[in-house]
């Protein structure tokens, strides 16, 4: 008879990351289809609308009922930094190719570990900040040769990626509060709330062959950010939202099997850097804390006395 092998919360919490990244290009690469018919502020309420209310229903059914949809303070300003962080992503997608933005929103994972360095906290160790940056740099051999960059595109890019950074922080912190599902609901549902009235405005709302690309992007947005609380709240990790990086390995893939777009050399390079990247801020999530290694020791020495 075989022993299972334990998973340690961090290697929990790493591989619910790693399922995220694996779902997000979906929900990109059908928001660029639609860019080019809707603006970006109703590409953003489609895809927030969606997802609150399949999360919602998720978690009415399975985390506590209505009481679980009722938002503290911190999830209403995290529901409102994602919403913006998705406008500016969207406008900037209309000023720059897309691989020219990934590499400025994907500093976020970054942003938030030099904050969290700043205030010396130990999982921004010099380190792990090393390898966060090998990752960006993993992005940018591989996207960062697009010419005539726009300054007001890159601008509202760095913008997206500030505030991802705030949504990563405050999910931390809120990812202990509720379960996954209600916390996937409150980071979609302001969007859902404030990106109505723009809908309303502009008096163009989407006929069904677009609610089923709404519908896929929403899924895909529910599932993510439920992955992601999931994950926080296994291993609390400042370090954590760095394997988020893996989401462009992943994209080179899907762009290969299903749209026939084959790597370039400079792209596969970088997925390789970033894939040796990450694998090492799992390693290192993945080791014992000091706390965890003097109660290993201790556990030892009461074994050596029973004996």
């Amino acid at each position: 008879m075989t022993r299972a092998v334990p998973i340690t919360p961090a290697a929990g919490a790493v591989l619910l990351m790693a399922a995220s990244a694996a779902l997000a290009p979906l929900a990109d690469a059908a928001g660029k289809e639609l860019i080019t018919v809707y603006a970006a502020v109703q590409i953003a309420w489609m895809r927030f609308a969606v997802h609150a209310v399949l999360a919602g229903g998720a978690a009415v059914a399975s985390e506590g009922g209505l009481a679980a949809l009722r938002p503290t303070w911190l999830q209403l300003l995290r529901g409102g930094a994602q919403f913006a962080s998705s406008l500016c992503l969207l406008w900037s997608l209309a000023l720059l190719p897309l691989g020219a933005a990934l590499v400025i929103v994907f500093t976020a994972p970054l942003l938030l570990l030099l904050a969290r360095a700043a205030w010396r906290c130990p999982d921004a160790d010099g380190t792990t900040v090393a390898l966060s940056l090998l990752c960006l740099a993993g992005i940018a051999g591989g996207y960062a040769q697009s010419p005539g960059i726009s300054p007001a595109g890159a601008g509202l890019a760095f913008a997206a990626a500030a505030l991802l950074a705030l949504c990563f922080g405050l999910t931390a912190r809120t990812a202990r509060m509720t379960g996954g599902f209600a916390n996937s609901f409150h980071i979609a549902a302001p969007g859902a709330v404030l990106g109505l009235v723009p809908m309303i405005v502009l008096g163009r709302w989407p006929d069904g062959a677009d609610w089923l690309v709404a519908g896929l992007i929403g899924v895909v947005s529910a599932l993510t950010h439920a992955l992601i609380a999931w994950a926080m709240r296994l291993h609390r990790s400042g370090a954590l939202p760095s394997i988020g990086y893996l989401e462009i390995p992943f994209a080179l893939v899907y762009g290969w099997l299903l749209f026939g777009h084959a790597p370039t050399p400079a792209e596969t390079a970088g997925a390789a850097l970033i894939l040796l990247a990450a694998g090492g801020i799992a390693l290192r999530l993945n080791r014992p804390t000091p706390d965890a290694l003097v109660r290993r020791a201790g556990s030892g020495m009461a074994r050596g006395a029973r004996r």
